[in-house]
């Protein structure tokens, strides 16, 4: 009897991890925000259940910790992504194979307008981009600063 193989084997899996396991870009309706890079949002792809949720890593940034303690900017960053993603159109695109050991989709996350919005942020902008910008969080891992060739 052969093992099966666990990134080419997805028959068994629900919608969700079928998802994951391919890194697929999928469609998706912002819910809320969690913290300051993780997000819960709305499967919005054909073969999802009408009302299945999933929650969102979003990768290459770290905001400030909500729990167990706050610190500092850990409800701004909060606040701005939960404006940013709430009820908008987002794409989810996967970066891993399948979820952390938190459940969590690892994923960029590219938010999207509607036109006649009145945005000026067309075409599609990538979240952890945005949040980078407005300094509420730090990019993840850090850049590990050059090593300077000796003269």
């Amino acid at each position: 009897m052969q093992a099966k193989n666990r990134d080419t084997d997805h028959q068994g899996l629900e919608p969700s991890r079928q998802l994951f396991a391919t890194r697929v870009p999928f469609p998706a309706i912002g819910a809320r925000a969690l913290d300051g890079d993780t997000i819960l949002v709305w499967d919005n792809s054909l073969d999802a259940h009408p009302h299945k949720k999933l929650t969102v890593r979003i990768h290459g940034i770290d905001a400030p910790e909500l729990t167990p303690r706050p610190q500092p900017g850990a409800e701004a960053a909060r606040a701005t992504l939960h404006t940013l993603i709430c009820g908008a159109r987002l794409s989810i695109i996967p970066r891993r194979r399948w979820p952390d050991k938190y459940n969590r989709c690892i994923a960029d996350v590219a938010l999207h307008f509607e036109p006649g919005c009145g945005c000026s942020l067309n075409p599609p902008r990538n979240v952890a981009t945005v949040m980078l910008a407005l300094g509420l969080v730090v990019r993840y891992p850090p850049r590990r600063p050059t090593r300077q060739q000796p003269r």
